[in-house]
């Protein structure tokens, strides 16, 4: 199954897994499923920061983690 991850998700998933549900977890770690994420999110994490909504973090540093951590795909 194809799964394209919001920005919440993504944030959620990668810095604090135990805000996903249960459920949500389980379709993440699922290594069958491809999980995909809009490259908007970047954009969206960039403003989130420069508005002061989200600590200062490092959109590249956060990709790399999430594409291991998740087999993140970049979805254009």
């Amino acid at each position: 199954m194809k799964v394209l991850l919001d920005t919440h998700t993504l944030l959620w998933a990668t810095l604090s897994p135990s805000r996903l549900s249960p459920k949500v977890a389980g379709i993440i770690g699922d290594e069958s499923n491809l999980i995909l994420v809009s490259a908007a999110s970047a954009w969206e994490i960039a403003t989130k920061v420069r508005l002061g909504r989200l600590r200062r973090i490092r959109i590249q540093s956060l990709t790399a983690r999430a594409s291991r951590q998740l087999n993140l795909r970049v979805w254009p």
